[in-house]
């Protein structure tokens, strides 16, 4: 990278790589930034984008809607509500304030847990072990209920919580264990059917399965 960091937001598009914020450590304390970098594996180099409205470090980062997206964090004053992304045909930053309200990142927590399947934007909210959907419209989230890992355990730190294709990916001490072993599980949205005044319809449910 042009600007070394740490505990910053990251995301892929296909072969391309994005990084933002994060923060280095020097002799006067620490330093939180607010630049942003994309990779280019034709020029094998790292190009500057422009820079971010908030500096910020223990963020995370998704690509949804073609944009990158970076998703709380901490500033200097304390735990960022706030996300924005990064559009490329407009090459420029927005803002999406309020966009944790209810979840900022606390100063032992660890980055938000979050990850993109078809162009939805899932978080697993560590101190609940909640897995939520981002209502792009509304700026909100709706709770689908636990998984079956104690995210709680350590903050959220020592949780992976990717996407594997068309399901959510897992990895931590399992809470349906009494040894808390690690366990794998994958989830994917499943259709119960339901009824109502025109016959039958479905209703998009999540479930968790044991992959290891």
């Amino acid at each position: 990278m042009r600007t070394p960091r740490c505990l910053f937001a990251s995301a892929t598009c296909g072969s391309y790589a994005y990084v933002a914020g994060g923060m280095a450590v020097e002799l006067n304390g620490e330093v939180l930034y607010d630049k942003a970098e994309k990779y280019n594996p034709e020029s094998r180099s790292w190009e500057p984008l422009p820079t971010m409205k908030r500096r910020r470090k223990l963020c995370a980062g998704c690509y949804m809607d073609g944009k990158f997206y970076v998703i709380g964090g901490r500033d200097e004053a304390g735990g960022l509500t706030c996300g924005e992304f990064f559009d490329e045909t407009k090459n420029q930053w927005e803002l999406i304030p309020d966009m944790l309200i209810d979840d900022p990142v606390q100063s032992s927590h660890s980055p938000p847990l979050v990850a993109v399947v078809n162009n939805e934007l899932y978080s697993l909210e560590a101190s609940s072990n909640q897995l939520k959907v981002y209502l792009k419209k509304t700026n909100t989230w709706k709770q689908l209920g636990p998984v079956p890992v104690r995210a709680d355990c350590n903050n959220g730190w020592g949780v992976a919580f990717k996407s594997l294709g068309n399901e959510l990916l897992v990895i931590g001490a399992s809470s349906v264990s009494s040894t808390n072993a690690m366990a794998i599980y994958t989830c994917c949205r499943i259709l119960i059917p339901m009824s109502c005044s025109g016959g039958l319809s479905t209703l998009p449910e999540t479930a968790f399965a044991t992959s290891f």
